[in-house]
């Protein structure tokens, strides 16, 4: 009763709810990926932040995530993107990174595979 009530007040006041992200988790932890979204429809001339969750199922000190993207198969970029976060296990983990996408991006199928790393420089979860 009182989420339907919530969620007309959000629609009523011009909310936006965040757009679910299908993924595969390329591990199973011990960052645990749960949920992507990302805040709208990618879409050119705009910003577009990713939103990530889930679970520590260990101790985590972070350092980084690298983020590799690729466009119709092909290599276009790779980022380093800072993290420190420190999680203990059974922790809630959330991670949000934002990026504007020019005008000018070219069209077509973009992959984009993200790889969590800890201080210790391991990879502890990746999507």
């Amino acid at each position: 009763k009182y989420n339907i009530m919530i969620a007309l007040i959000m629609v009523l006041a011009g909310v936006k709810a965040d757009v679910a992200w299908p993924f595969t988790s390329c591990m199973d932890g011990p960052y645990l990926v749960k949920f992507v979204s990302l805040t709208a429809a990618p879409a050119r001339n705009s910003n577009n932040t990713f939103k990530v969750t889930g679970v520590a199922q260990a101790d985590l000190a972070m350092k980084d995530v690298n983020l590799e993207v690729r466009l119709n198969g092909l290599h276009l970029d790779t980022l380093n993107i800072p993290e420190t976060a420190t999680y203990d296990e059974g922790d809630k983990t959330y991670w949000v990174y934002s990026n504007f996408v020019p005008n000018f991006a070219p069209s077509g199928t973009y992959l984009l595979h993200f790889d969590f790393r800890s201080t210790e420089n391991a990879r502890v979860g990746c999507l």
